[in-house]
């Protein structure tokens, strides 16, 4: 099918003098934006990049990544957008990696390496091109590399072809009807992230990149911001800069990525928006079933209804159904999922099996259809023989005040007993103390002996999970002094 990216050429034609992108000060109408990606797009064809090279950014500037993503679809490449707390997997064989001076490093072969400094991009942005943009010639062209981190930290490789984006693109679109200019907190490494880059292309409507959370307050007004989306963390670190109701343009506020608590649902339908949504789903098969805000606040864990194009079903160790309303692991099938991680049989074995996709989810299905999620396979830690899960006592601190994030993994100690250890961000005056208190005296007694741990940030992904992996290890070094 015709590159996505003709639909900016389109925009450009429709509305040249119309916002596209915002990001703090600086602002793109769709001419200077479709001027930007093609210049970058010539520039990136002279320096050898071709359709089908696999090209990995690291790129701080937020509005130059976006422009850069586009101009690497313009040339029919396969972009893989890398976040800082992650390394591209050994078994991608990148072609050419373009960063920034941040981000340079003396293991990417000199070859390879693009420097985007600003030299490179004066040189870029001085140069006018109508050079065409190349075509994805069949359904099975790549366009994407989507790297999962997961909970773990370990990244997966997600191929995405140009026919999935399309899709997914078109999907989102029906779902969550745009009137607006949208604000993303997700970053563009993140699935979320990625797929909201194409919606100005497709609406002709404008995207805010956030600058700041104090920022972003401002530009509710401004920009006139119909569209909200981020992930529990974000809309909590945002929600601290209001304390009362703030008039703004809101219809809609879309959460992904983890649990949403209710006390961050109220608030947000007090001071921002009543309407709020929140969306089960993952790289490898984009959304899979919604929730509205009244479904997350009578069922805590609820991920919602799955979609009608979408099949979900529950079954037990040896990957059979579970008896209707029985706990157990998640499969899902949707109409454009991913079939394989790239290069990587092991990990797509373990995932995708007999046509369905198991991220890793427990859960089960109401008699009426909402699935509720009861924690992840791979978190369910072994206390003295007694199986528990991490969300029991993630979801109850989310709700006491003074709590801003946290976050429970099973650490062994040095007799090799598995024990309980809670991470939590919490405002000033609260106190480690008093949580503790309101643990023993409200969750059953296996949760008694948890130990808090206070720390400043939760490590977190682009789209909002909890990187255990770099969780444990800010653990054992703070255990260890």
């Amino acid at each position: 099918m015709p590159n996505l990216i003709h639909y900016l050429d389109f925009q450009a034609k429709r509305h040249p003098q119309r916002l596209a992108l915002s990001y703090g000060n600086n602002a793109f109408s769709f001419l200077q934006l479709h001027k930007l990606v093609k210049s970058l797009a010539k520039k990136l064809r002279a320096s050898g990049i071709k359709p089908g090279h696999i090209v990995s950014t690291q790129l701080n500037n937020p509005p130059l990544h976006v422009a850069m993503t586009l101009a690497l679809l313009h040339e029919a490449t396969i972009s893989c957008s890398v976040a800082n707390y992650l390394q591209i997997p050994p078994e991608v064989p990148v072609d050419f990696y373009l960063v920034d001076p941040e981000h340079l490093r003396g293991n990417i072969p000199a070859e390879k390496c693009l420097l985007i400094d600003t030299p490179w991009i004066e040189s870029a942005v001085c140069q006018t091109s109508s050079d065409k943009a190349y075509d994805y010639s069949i359904e099975s062209d790549l366009c994407r590399l989507i790297l999962s981190s997961g909970t773990t930290g370990t990244p997966k490789a997600i191929p995405i072809t140009h026919t999935t984006l399309a899709s997914r693109c078109f999907r989102r679109g029906n779902l969550e009807p745009q009137l607006g200019c949208e604000l993303s907190f997700f970053d563009v490494c993140s699935s979320i992230g990625f797929y909201a880059i194409f919606k100005p292309l497709l609406t002709g409507l404008p995207l805010a990149l956030p600058f700041s959370y104090e920022h972003s307050l401002t530009e509710l007004s401004r920009l006139k911001i119909t569209n909200l989306g981020g992930s529990p963390i974000h809309l909590t670190e945002f929600m601290q800069f209001i304390k009362l109701p703030t008039p703004n343009y809101l219809q809609l506020i879309s959460t992904a990525g983890s649990h949403i608590g209710a006390n961050l649902i109220n608030q947000i339908k007090t001071h921002l928006c009543p309407n709020v949504i929140s969306r089960y789903g993952s790289s490898e098969t984009s959304t899979m079933a919604i929730c509205s805000g009244e479904d997350l606040l009578r069922h805590p864990g609820a991920a919602g209804y799955v979609l009608p194009e979408n099949q979900l079903q529950i079954v037990d160790e040896f990957f059979k159904p579970v008896p209707s309303g029985g706990l157990g692991l998640i499969g899902v099938k949707t109409p454009d999922m991913a079939i394989e991680y790239f290069n990587n049989p092991k990990t797509t074995g373990e995932h995708f099996i007999d046509g369905w996709f198991y991220p890793g989810d427990m859960g089960y299905q109401q008699e009426d259809g909402l699935v509720v999620l009861k924690g992840r396979q791979s978190d369910v830690i072994n206390l003295g023989g007694v199986k528990v899960t991490p969300n029991t006592i993630d979801h109850f601190l989310l709700e006491q005040p003074g709590v801003i994030d946290c976050a429970t993994i099973g650490f062994t100690n040095a007799l090799g007993i598995e024990e309980l250890y809670t991470a939590v961000v919490v405002q000033a005056g609260t106190h480690t103390s008093q949580l503790s208190k309101l643990i023993i005296n409200q969750l059953p007694p296996i949760y008694n002996s948890t130990k808090l741990i206070t720390l400043t940030a939760i490590p977190r992904n682009a789209a909002g999970k909890v990187i255990r992996g770099g969780l444990k290890e800010d653990l054992k070094h703070l255990l260890s002094k």
